[in-house]
């Protein structure tokens, strides 16, 4: 057995999730079908109504017919970016002085709407705060990975 085919079976078994950033990307809507279609886990993409209804549009895939869970990054939620700060903040206070990045809520902010991959690791800290008890969490985001269509 191919490493590929491994990596999709494991997936499948676990029944996971993944954050999918870059929702206006029409690769993104194609990828999401195709792991709901495949049974490999539930993903759940980031983007604004209007990027994905254009990428929807594009990849001529609907997210919604797939119940696939759509979040608007660009919608603010303090108490979630506040818990995104103290864990990042922690982590980097163990860091030497020199290499800290120090973040504050408005920097957080800022990050998650112009690098949506920050929004999805945000995102990624609620997905697994609304499942942990019943379907488990946000296993997963596609930050840094390549799509190939």
């Amino acid at each position: 057995m191919n490493a590929i085919k491994e990596i999709i079976e494991k997936a499948s078994r676990l029944n996971g999730s993944i954050v999918l950033p870059e929702g206006q990307d029409a690769r993104v809507i194609t990828a999401a079908c195709a792991l709901v279609d495949r049974k490999i886990c539930r993903p759940v993409v980031l983007g604004t109504p209007e990027e994905i209804a254009a990428a929807e549009a594009k990849a001529g895939l609907s997210l919604a017919e797939r119940s696939i869970e759509v979040i608007d990054f660009t919608k603010g939620d303090s108490e979630l970016e506040s818990a995104f700060l103290e864990s990042w903040n922690a982590k980097e206070a163990k860091k030497p002085e020199e290499k800290r990045r120090i973040l504050d809520q408005e920097s957080a902010r800022k990050a998650a709407l112009d690098q949506p991959e920050i929004a999805a690791l945000i995102e990624g800290k609620e997905i697994a705060g609304k499942r942990s008890s019943a379907a488990g969490s946000a296993d997963a985001d596609s930050c840094g990975v390549d799509i190939v269509s």
